[in-house]
């Protein structure tokens, strides 16, 4: 290192000293206040509760994103029907849905156990 090139050095580390202690000196507490924080009053409102129907609205062509189509495996006339069982209707899952005539199964069942009686 040159002799110009540690004079510098020495003169800027001199005055980066000079000015933190300048700094130190001058600088001033944060002012205080004895104002004290006022609470926000808070509005209180008594409701009801209150039965609203929610209805959507669309207009052109709307498919379902799934399809489901029920094919009855056992034989007979339905005697019970839940009232809520319509197109588009959500019913709660085990729900008790329809109640089919049970005198074909049991006339089947009586005929397997005679064919087995039988052999």
């Amino acid at each position: 290192m040159t002799r110009k090139n540690k004079l510098t050095l020495a003169l800027a580390l001199i005055a980066g000293i000079v000015f933190v202690v300048i700094m130190v000196k001058l600088r001033q507490p944060p002012e205080r206040t004895t104002e004290q924080a006022t609470a926000t009053p808070a509005r209180i409102l008594e409701v009801t509760p209150l039965i609203v129907r929610t209805e959507a609205r669309g207009y052109g062509q709307v498919l379902p994103a799934r399809s489901w189509k029920a094919v009855a495996n056992v034989d007979g006339r339905i005697t019970w029907r839940h009232p809520d069982l319509e197109s588009g209707n959500l019913i709660a899952a085990d729900t008790h849905l329809l109640q089919i005539d049970p005198t074909r199964y049991q006339l089947a069942e009586a005929a397997a156990k005679a064919d087995i009686a039988g052999l």
